[in-house]
């Protein structure tokens, strides 16, 4: 660390007055990071929002789902939201812990489609190259897995077709 503090200080990229301070706390960081990070630690924030009952910790409780919301659900709402909760549940599972699409919960549930700005229908079908307009999702399910070998591939089949033409 102190050999590429000291190379980028003499590139002019890097000021650090405590040097040292820096050096021990990277060096110590990753220490740090796998103790803090254990389930113990992290659990109780899924606990509070509902994502996961707190005997288990493996269930979502649908109360806090719920209270997580802005607004309070009307009557329609709600029972859309509970009609749809455990075949979501059961299709997220079932499909790699994977985002649920718009187009699944539109269709087969119900649920009103998102609006945009301009009062229009927006369906959020980004692919996996635009990660900042997609619904949240577990990265490492297999459908995400799967998605992410497929663009690698694709992106190797062109570098492949374009090494060929020369």
């Amino acid at each position: 660390l102190e050999e590429t503090f000291n190379n980028l200080r003499a590139k002019g990229v890097l000021r650090l007055k405590k040097q040292g301070a820096v050096v021990d706390f990277m060096a110590k960081f990753p220490v740090l990071y796998t103790r803090a990070c254990v389930r113990e630690n992290v659990i109780h924030g899924f606990v509070k929002t509902g994502q996961l009952d707190g005997k288990f910790g493996i269930v979502p409780v649908w109360h806090q789902l719920i209270a997580t919301r802005r607004t309070i659900p009307t009557v329609d709402e709600y029972n859309t939201l509970l009609n749809a909760f455990f075949p979501t549940m059961a299709y997220s599972f079932n499909n790699g812990m994977q985002y649920v699409s718009d187009e699944y919960l539109i269709n087969e549930h119900g649920f009103p489609a998102d609006i945009d700005i301009n009062g229009a229908t927006a369906i959020r079908d980004a692919g996996i190259s635009q990660e900042n307009r997609q619904r949240a999702k577990v990265l490492n399910g297999s459908g995400e897995k799967k998605k992410r070998a497929d663009l690698a591939a694709s992106v190797a089949r062109k570098a492949e077709r374009k090494e060929a033409e020369k």
